[in-house]
């Protein structure tokens, strides 16, 4: 996903050196999208078998109590980036159009919750060189996260504006 926004904040910015890359968009995607849905998967796969509990206990019996809320941002991470598959395929509808902005949003407010997660979940950047590489991530995420928000805010007030005459 930190490829997608970095890439596209890059397009936006730079139209001519970044092109738009159709067949790393799709592939990317797919990969993306098995990978999201494969993370929990297989966590609930491991808790199903050790523990014999399915979600959604399963994965809080993974983490201490203190660490709950940050498997709740991930759970919700998780369905913000799921729902924009199925508004994606919708995005050319007229109501969605018009309040495109605010998927644009909750996909930039999933990548915070998943960033958060990782960051205070994931085992490799607890330590060492993982979370110095986190921090790069989030470091470049930032900046990137702002961009696409503001051109699809810009996007949908010409779309509105359009609309008006």
């Amino acid at each position: 996903m930190w490829t997608h926004y970095v890439y596209g904040a890059l397009h936006i910015q730079f139209p001519r050196t970044f092109a738009v890359q159709h067949t790393y968009d799709r592939l990317s995607a797919w990969l993306v999208l098995l990978l999201i849905i494969l993370h929990p998967a297989l966590l609930a796969w491991e808790q199903k078998n050790q523990l014999s509990i399915l979600p959604p206990e399963s994965f809080y019996a993974y983490v201490s109590p203190s660490l709950e809320l940050y498997i709740l941002f991930g759970s919700v991470g998780l369905l913000l980036f799921l729902s924009y598959e199925f508004f994606n395929r919708l995005r050319t509808k007229p109501l969605l159009r018009r309040h495109w902005f605010w998927v644009s949003l909750s996909q930039v407010g999933a990548m915070i919750l998943i960033f958060v997660h990782g960051l205070r979940i994931g085992q490799t950047v607890l330590s060492g060189w993982g979370e110095v590489y986190w921090f790069v991530l989030g470091v470049s995420l930032l900046p990137a996260l702002i961009i696409v928000a503001t051109a699809d805010w810009r996007n949908q007030q010409e779309y509105r504006a359009m609309l008006a005459k």
